[in-house]
């Protein structure tokens, strides 16, 4: 069994625009309950920017607010929908990146997956091996 990303990734998460200021991005972040938010000009991925990103541009309050574009991170951890979870998780851990950002053969972003997903993906299987090893324990017993 070797699942691919879009079965557990967030679809057609928000994105924002690369001139936008960090303030109309937390903003973004408020509404939808999301910590990253992937960064596009014209379509196409050019960052990801984390509420952590964002207080840091914020403290000590600057003059000017700053744009997305002078807070984001500029090299995303970017992998294809049909990449491994598995291999999206070991990048994820390599990296110490707090989130994938998924892309179609297009190259747009379909989909973000973060270390909460991955959480949740986790206790699933550890739910799932519980259940298994009830099942082979009760099976063994007869």
């Amino acid at each position: 069994m070797n699942p691919e990303i879009r079965q557990y990734m967030v679809s057609r998460p928000r994105v924002v625009e690369a001139g936008m200021s960090v303030i109309q991005a937390f903003s973004i972040m408020k509404d939808t309950g999301y910590h990253h938010l992937p960064v596009v000009e014209h379509g196409t991925l050019v960052g990801i920017i984390s509420d952590r990103d964002i207080l840091g541009a914020l403290t000590p309050l600057p003059k000017e607010i700053p744009s997305v574009q002078d807070t984001m991170s500029r090299e995303p951890l970017s992998v294809s929908q049909e990449t491994p979870l598995r291999e999206t998780l070991v990048q994820m851990a390599a990296r110490n990146e707090h989130c994938a950002v998924i892309r179609d053969q297009a190259e747009r972003v379909v989909g973000i997956f973060t270390a909460r997903d991955a959480l949740i993906v986790l206790a699933a299987f550890l739910k799932w091996q519980e259940s298994e090893g009830e099942a082979a324990a009760e099976f063994s017993s007869r």
